[in-house]
């Protein structure tokens, strides 16, 4: 019976040490998989940090621009004209086109040059719109506003960046001709995505 005795004390010791070291390494397993999750969370915020500085570096070399309008005489062959200046940005605008609504008629152009820091203006002359261009007019506000009145005028401006971003910048003249850029009329018109 002694023997009997010690062996089973001695199976219950090992299996009480067994049991002991089986808590300890759950123990250790779950602090190490702790540390592993706080790791992980810090690479996350890491990402996360360096996808927004990403796209505000980004969004900072995108292109923009801004329009100016003059109304000459209405006998003259070409009544608008002004200039699209590249006033920020890093990249060069493609398909820049011109968009002017005045009381009596539409005008829109896409010019024939692509802006740059290096070509930051492009001077534009205007007598009508292309049929092509009145159907996809960009900004719908400048039909559903108010009549326009005596030399008043809505001006638009699209482009397109080096990644494909659309942008967009527009303002109404009025008679005086200063600006009417009311931010709660005037929020940018988010064009379609590119094609």
């Amino acid at each position: 019976m002694d023997a009997l005795f010690w062996a089973t004390v001695a199976i219950a010791t090992g299996t009480f040490v067994l049991a002991v070291g089986t808590v300890i390494l759950a123990w250790s397993t779950r602090k190490g998989v702790a540390l592993q999750e706080r790791e992980l969370r810090a690479v996350e915020a890491q990402l996360l940090l360096a996808k927004d500085q990403f796209a505000a570096a980004q969004a900072s070399a995108r292109p923009q621009l801004e329009i100016d309008v003059v109304i000459e005489d209405p006998g003259e062959p070409n009544p608008i004209s002004g200039q699209v200046r590249y006033i920020a940005g890093a990249e060069p605008a493609y398909d820049v086109e011109v968009w002017i609504k005045t009381r009596t008629q539409s005008f829109g152009q896409r010019l024939n040059s692509i802006l740059t820091p290096s070509v930051p203006s492009s001077i534009f002359f205007l007598n009508g719109i292309p049929d092509e261009m009145f159907k996809r007019w960009p900004f719908p506000e400048a039909h559903k506003a108010p009549v326009l009145q005596g030399n008043e005028l809505w001006a638009g401006v699209t482009w397109r960046s080096a990644d494909g971003t659309r942008g967009s910048r527009r303002y109404k003249q009025l008679e005086d001709r200063t600006r009417d850029e009311n931010p709660d009329l005037m929020e940018p018109f988010r064009l379609p995505a590119s094609d």
